[in-house]
């Protein structure tokens, strides 16, 4: 049982760690996109 909750345990941290990275790309692709448009406004 306990190996299988680390396993559950390391399994949920590294998704997250992942889905982390994920958002944080997201994030930045969206900022370089909308950047040269604030620019534009301006």
């Amino acid at each position: 049982m306990r190996q299988v909750n680390f396993d559950v345990i390391n399994f949920i941290v590294s998704s997250f760690l992942i889905i982390k990275k994920i958002i944080i790309y997201c994030v930045k692709i969206i900022y370089l996109f909308q950047y040269p448009f604030f620019t534009k406004q301006v």
